[in-house]
């Protein structure tokens, strides 16, 4: 019995799903493990139901009082059983998790597959086709004749004792006689020519049942090798969704459909100068602080002392009330934010998480208190005496699927970063087990000479003895999973001392594998424990002084997941696709690329409009407020989705004057009419009037800091990429990765052919070896359940 780990989140879609075979009767066992924002969610006094229906149906059941296994930890032991595998489809399942009041607390959906068992469709196959149908029929005429047989000879026997029995008055009926013997004679010659029938029948039935060899090829039952390769390969063509994925049993081969989706995320939260601020006197810490960042080292705590960094001032005009908001910076574990009005007087948020990985959350509460100048504390970790570090905080709205992978300043999309010329690169990439060259970025630390060539690592030595090190970046790896690097033996260097080490770029600790160059490999495995990118680095280091620097060369690197294995080169497959904009999003609805009859082609669904003060816009004063509106030409009226600013939060329904949601609010709205509208406070305006809002935004653009607005399209555009004819990727055997290379990613989607049904695969290797499965055993098999086929009626008879 085997046991599967599956993570389910609670309050959201889950990508992972149950996954068995029709059929399966605890031969699986599910662990499941509940989280809500990534932390296991403690289920001591819980009760869970499952429920799951069939897609496109209302076939479905619920299972009452799942196995909860390990309160504490989250965990619920379910195994699979043929009450949830009876039937092969695919179902959309829902866990519910109720408190000890017994309400509703949690809901978590996922999918369940159950595939097809094959030997059942073999079976059927063979019970429905044509073949086993002749068998029948053969059988039935058999049945036919013998039973025309029988009664035909009884007929002769009652003849012949007619005819003894009248033999004495021979001469006296000699008619009579001569008409029966005729008779006779008929009935004698129709059963011999049934009996012959009957015994070809039977011979013919023989020697098809005998045929069942491996010379014989029975259509419909017997697949050849090939078109059963082909099946499973169409059947299990598994699809992926994301930004960087690791595909398992995988086929050499070519991704099917690729698309690939836009991204856009604002980072609300601008440069500032971030400062320590405490009571703590001066000789008990150390300090480093600046733009963006700060370091502080706290030796001592006196008694009743504070201490925190201010880390800038909130843009409080896109701050929206009972928001969760997502942090991302280089941070200390433990750091923990909060935004306060100035002289930490009124709280702005509710709650929220302490920076684990580079990551935090925080959620606003009504905002009441709140005005202009607002500040983002991070609080430190009391009682630690070693360096705690903030840098480059950016602020995101919502949760996060996807993480950018460098700082930015206000609103970016996928590709933007990585403009050439006119054009916006976007980077995509696959490559097989061995994954050493699909790097996302590399450093030459400081060494003088850092090349990379196939897969091998040239690193520079200093004349004197000292370490050099270069490093690569691979961005994020997946979590629980284990990775193993290893190199077959150097080159060059006189003595010197060679070392593998990795490090979660955000300040974990490294381990790492020593070794000489006289060493013939080297290899390092670790596990990865978190959402940190991870970094191997090369160090070398020259144990005497030489006179002439010199170099040492790691031979075929490879970096695989799990341990290590014999080496493979390193195969990848890169496409730099040039676009005319970058790929948008406005929340779910995005610019998408695909590939449509030979041409690339991008189906651009989101605008782009910058304010230049030049619009036509129609205004009217509010108390301390100015309303202005243009209209935004081929804007989709009344699509009911949210446009996205970079310095107004969306309020909707501006327009409406007297609601009060709107009165005295700075944001804006795009209205079902098209209308593209502002609300400002008249303090920001030179004159409260359309002149004075059309100059406002002509200084923001002309200053190189525009008002930019995202909106959803009323008619899509079709962008043909010019000099790209494929965006589908290589897949590889038994594992390919896929990654996008862009600063900020957007998703991947696709298929890629699977070779999960390998097992049976490996049960007919050969097609010679399929006839005995059915001969020895599927025939059988039928044969014995249905206890009333001709064939034993058929041998009871002829006993």
């Amino acid at each position: 019995m085997s046991e599967i780990v599956l993570n389910i989140n609670v309050d959201s879609y889950n990508k992972e799903g149950i996954k068995t075979i029709k059929g399966n009767n605890n031969a699986e066992i599910y662990k499941l493990y509940i989280l809500k924002n990534k932390r296991r969610l403690n289920l001591t006094g819980k009760t869970i139901k499952l429920g799951y229906v069939m897609a496109g149906t209302t076939k479905g059941d619920i299972i009452e009082n799942l196995n909860i296994t390990n309160a504490e930890q989250g965990e619920i032991t379910f195994p699979i059983t043929n009450r949830i595998s009876k039937q092969d489809g695919v179902y959309s399942c829902q866990l519910a998790i109720y408190g000890a009041d017994g309400f509703l607390e949690h809901t978590a959906t996922f999918g369940l597959t159950v595939e097809a068992n094959i030997f059942t469709k073999i079976a059927g196959e063979i019970e429905n086709s044509k073949d086993f149908t002749y068998i029948e029929r053969i059988l039935e005429e058999a049945k036919t004749v013998s039973g025309d047989l029988k009664t035909n000879i009884p007929v002769a026997t009652n003849l012949n004792s007619s005819l003894e029995s009248n033999i004495s008055n021979a001469r006296n009926i000699n008619t009579t006689l001569a008409d029966t013997t005729e008779k006779s004679k008929v009935a004698a010659t129709d059963a011999i020519e049934k009996k012959s029938q009957l015994e070809k029948s039977i011979t013919k039935a023989k020697e098809f049942i005998d045929g069942l060899d491996e010379s014989q090829n029975i259509p419909g039952i017997r697949m050849e090798l090939t078109e059963l390769q082909n099946g499973l390969k169409s059947n299990q063509a598994l699809e992926y969704s994301g930004s960087s994925i690791s595909a398992n049993d995988t086929l050499e081969g070519r991704t099917e459909g690729m698309r690939i989706k836009g991204k856009t995320l604002l980072n609300i939260h601008s440069k500032s100068n971030y400062s320590f601020a405490t009571s703590i006197p001066q000789e008990n810490y150390t300090l480093s602080e600046g733009q963006n960042f700060c370091e502080v080292t706290i030796k001592k705590y006196p008694s009743s002392s504070y201490y925190y960094i201010n880390a800038g001032t909130i843009n409080f005009d896109l701050l929206k009330p009972n928001q969760k908001y997502t942090l991302l910076a280089k941070a200390t574990d433990g750091l923990y934010p909060s935004v306060m009005t100035g002289g930490y007087e009124f709280p702005l948020t509710s709650g929220g998480t302490s920076f684990k990985n580079g990551v935090a959350t925080m959620t606003t509460n009504n905002l009441v208190n709140g005005s202009k100048g607002q500040i983002l504390y991070i609080n430190l970790n009391g009682g630690a005496t070693y360096k705690q570090e903030l840098r480059d905080v950016m602020i995101f709205e919502g949760d996060l699927s996807i993480i950018p992978c460098s700082y930015f300043e206000g609103i970016k999309s996928f590709g933007e970063a990585e403009q050439e010329g006119d054009k916006y690169k976007i980077s995509i990439l696959s490559s097989g087990k061995n994954f050493f060259k699909s790097y996302k970025s590399k450093s030459k630390g400081n060494t003088s000479i850092f090349n990379i060539e196939n897969d091998n690592v040239t690193i520079g030595t200093n004349q004197s003895p000292s370490w050099t090190n270069a490093s690569i970046n691979y961005g994020k790896l997946k979590i629980g999973s284990k990775y193993t690097v290893s190199c077959e033996g150097f080159s060059g260097g006189v003595g010197d001392k060679v070392l593998f080490a990795v490090k979660k770029y955000k300040g974990r600790d490294e381990v790492g594998a020593y070794g000489d160059i006289n060493k013939n490999s080297l290899s390092l495995t670790f596990t990865v424990v978190d959402d940190a990118d991870i970094v191997l680095r090369f160090f070398v280091n020259n144990t005497t002084p030489i006179n002439t620097p010199t170099s040492i060369t790691y031979n075929n690197i490879q970096i695989v997941e799990g341990i290590k294995t014999n080496y493979a080169p390193s195969i990848i497959d890169k496409k730099d696709i040039l676009i005319s904009a970058p790929l948008r999003s406005v929340y779910d609805v995005q610019d998408i690329m695909y590939e449509d009859n030979g041409q690339v082609k991008v189906n651009r669904v989101i605008g782009e409009h910058l304010v230049t003060g030049d619009e036509n816009f129609i205004t009217e004063l509010r108390n301390d407020y100015l309303y202005g509106y243009f209209t935004l030409e081929g804007s989709k009226a009344g699509s009911g989705l949210e446009a996205i600013c970079n310095q107004f939060k969306y309020i909707d329904g501006l327009w409406n004057k007297d609601n009060l949601n709107v009165q005295g609010k700075e944001g804006f709205d795009l209205s079902g009419s098209n209308s593209l509208s502002f609300q400002l406070p008249i303090s920001k305006l030179e004159t409260a009037d359309t002149s004075g809002l059309k100059k406002y935004f002509k200084n923001l653009y002309n200053s190189n800091n525009p008002v930019i607005v995202y909106y959803q399209l009323a008619t899509p555009t079709i962008e043909i990429v010019e000099n790209c004819v494929d965006i589908d990727l290589d897949t590889y055997q038994e594992k390919t990765y896929f990654n996008i290379l862009n600063s900020l990613p957007g998703t991947l989607d696709f298929k890629v052919p699977s070779n999960i049904g390998s097992s049976l695969q490996n049960l007919a290797k050969e097609v010679n070896n399929i006839w005995d499965v059915i001969n020895n055993l599927l025939v059988p098999s039928i044969v014995k359940a249905n206890g009333n086929i001709a064939m034993i009626k058929l041998n009871n008879n002829l006993k």
